[in-house]
């Protein structure tokens, strides 16, 4: 599930206004940076500008690479629209802008163009973790090959039993593309059969001296066959294959709860080159006034094509949101790869029709209103994290040892996470992790209060991740203004280990925070302890802030955990019962008749030694035992 993250395909709300931006006031150190050269920078596969002042404490993490269609270059193709687009936004970014041969005699084909763009990005800007694309007619297709080739890839890595690191494919750092007259689907019937015959005739009579130039300069003039005139060929089974090739691999990212790009596609009006393209497919186009060429060369700075890429990009500009979500995801998979877990146990829907009426599903050891399974739980505070508050919440996660919380909240916070990534701004919850059992003390600290738990949270992200610059000032802004959901996991743990602090100190300090930040209704702590533990519903004010995940039945057992057929049936014992229908137990407990506690029937001792038993066996642990 949260191998690596489903952003939902949604359209975007395009909204400009004509005069906006005509009277955009500049700062004198915005007039001075844009006397300099914009493209401060060149390279083998493009042009690049980078931010004017560069913090290299705080480097840039988001990175807009604009990619240039058929006949069109690095940068005649955009003019000044990178440039106007950074100033509408009033932010400053690294931007590249893609090269790759596109001429009429220039030897071209989409295949080595993608793996061109691939190879820049993954060398030279491999650092960069958001990486937002303006492409334009060809390049959009260059652009969708490449992402598709990349889910592939991962694909393939997971049937080899591996987990790909969502933070170094371009799949996953893929946050947008903005596409301006892309043909998806090929041209018009005109434009492209017409051309692409005049093309062929032509490149049959250039051929035979192509040929010699190349092989007299050796390469250096590398003229040939430009394939993508006759890729662009209307409803080409090529670019229909792409295209659903796209969209198959958005399912698939939305299935397995993966990140993967929001795509945006803007039209010319009269464009005679690119067909019009209907809303399809999550697919919702927006058209300006235009032809295919103009479309993407405003005549102003405050052009409608410049506010809508500018509107989208300023989203990005948070750094540090941005490292915090992708630093909580990078944790989240790093502890799901040692677990072991990869997805939520579903609802009861999943079991079969004939397997429900057999047994009453478990009721909730807390009085509660909110209960069910793993995704069920994590549906309903995801759900009330994103509604309307008019002050600040805590909410509980609970249930019996074993059920899988922990889990339930790292899908929580995973989820958040790439919502955040998706549509970062002040008002979508940004998650922050706390695992409360790793927070240590030291003799003579006074119990733990809220400034010293953050003080601990700063220092244990700066040794996991150096990139990680974030000051506790910064902190106490963003719980000030920013909707926020802390993450806390451990609690009784921590309370085991340090028995002064004591369930009272944390409900107090808790309730201290929501106090300290009664100004931001979005500001919300999810606790995470299991229901057994003495005066845990007192974490939140009203029962119905308390969530419960309920242990399985037998049929679930049966179903989700097949070799528990052979033995489940013999426990009639419901204390026995509330220990054995947990996925900790069922994963793991494998019956063993050498067990010195097995005499006769299963005891919770010999449950317990036996599960112990095969996870340290299968964690090659067992000189431990």
């Amino acid at each position: 599930m949260f191998r690596i993250g489903v952003i939902r395909q949604e359209s975007l709300e395009w909204h400009w206004n004509e005069n906006q931006g005509s009277g955009m006031k500049r700062s004198a150190k915005q007039s001075k940076q844009t006397k300099q050269p914009f493209w401060n920078g060149k390279s083998r596969y493009g042009l690049v500008h980078f931010r004017y002042q560069t913090d290299t404490e705080n480097p840039s993490t988001t990175l807009i690479v604009f990619v240039h269609g058929l006949f069109g270059d690095a940068k005649k193709t955009w003019g000044k629209m990178p440039q106007w687009v950074l100033e509408n936004a009033g932010i400053d970014m690294d931007v590249v802008s893609f090269a790759y041969p596109s001429k009429l005699l220039q030897r071209s084909n989409l295949q080595q163009a993608a793996e061109d763009l691939v190879t820049w990005l993954n060398t030279e800007f491999k650092d960069y973790n958001h990486v937002l694309f303006v492409t334009h007619s060809s390049g959009g297709l260059v652009v969708k090959q490449m992402l598709c080739q990349s889910w592939q890839a991962i694909q393939e890595d997971l049937l080899l039993a591996t987990n790909p690191d969502y933070s170094k494919s371009i799949w996953y750092r893929t946050r947008r593309v903005i596409n301006i007259a892309v043909p998806h689907r090929g041209g018009t019937p005109f434009s492209s059969i017409g051309g692409a015959i005049i093309y062929r005739l032509f490149y049959l009579l250039m051929a035979p001296l192509l040929g010699l130039i190349r092989f007299l300069t050796q390469g250096g003039s590398d003229l040939g066959k430009n394939e993508l005139i006759g890729l662009v060929r209307t409803n080409n089974p090529v670019l229909i294959a792409l295209d659903n090739q796209f969209f198959g691999s958005q399912k698939q990212a939305m299935e397995s709860d993966s990140l993967f790009p929001v795509v945006h596609d803007i039209f010319a009006k009269s464009d005679m080159a690119v067909a019009r393209v209907e809303e399809n497919k999550g697919r919702h186009p927006l058209y300006i006034r235009g032809t295919h060429g103009s479309v993407k060369i405003p005549n102003r700075p405050s052009g409608p094509i410049v506010t809508v890429i500018a509107d989208t990009i300023k989203r990005y500009n948070d750094e540090l949101g941005l490292t915090i979500a992708s630093q909580t995801l990078l944790r989240i998979s790093a502890i799901n790869r040692m677990a072991g877990t990869d997805h939520l146990l579903g609802t009861s829907a999943s079991i079969d029709d004939q397997q429900k009426g057999t047994e009453q599903l478990p009721t909730p050891n807390i009085a509660t209103v909110h209960f069910g399974s793993q995704a069920e739980v994590a549906e309903l505070v995801l759900k009330t994290i994103n509604s309307e508050s008019e002050q600040p919440r805590k909410l509980l996660v609970t249930g019996p040892a074993g059920v899988g919380k922990s889990i339930v909240l790292r899908s929580i916070s995973w989820r958040a996470g790439k919502n955040y990534l998706a549509e970062p701004s002040s008002q979508t919850a940004l998650p922050l992790f706390i695992p409360l059992q790793q927070v240590t003390m030291h003799q003579g600290d006074d119990g733990l209060d809220w400034d010293r738990l953050w003080k601990w949270w700063l220092h244990w992200s700066h040794d996991l991740y150096a990139d990680m610059q974030c000051t506790a000032a910064q902190l106490e802004n963003l719980f000030k203004n920013q909707a926020v959901t802390i993450c806390i996991d451990g609690l009784v743990d921590f309370v085991i280990n340090y028995p002064d602090v004591g369930i009272t100190n944390m409900i107090e300090m808790l309730q201290d925070a929501c106090d300290r930040y009664r100004e931001n209704p979005h500001f919300t702590i999810i606790i995470c302890a299991r229901n057994s533990f003495y005066g845990i519903q007192h974490m939140v004010k009203d029962p119905k802030d308390i969530y419960e995940v309920l242990r399985l039945t037998k049929a679930q057992a049966k179903q989700l955990y097949p070799k528990s057929q052979s033995w489940i049936d013999s426990v009639e014992d419901e204390d026995l019962l509330d220990v054995i229908l947990t996925p900790l137990i069922l994963a793991n407990y494998e019956p063993c008749s050498e067990c010195k506690f097995q005499k006769g029937e299963a005891t919770q001792a010999s449950i317990m030694c036996q599960t112990i038993r095969t996870i340290l066996l299968r964690g090659n642990l067992t000189e431990l035992s």
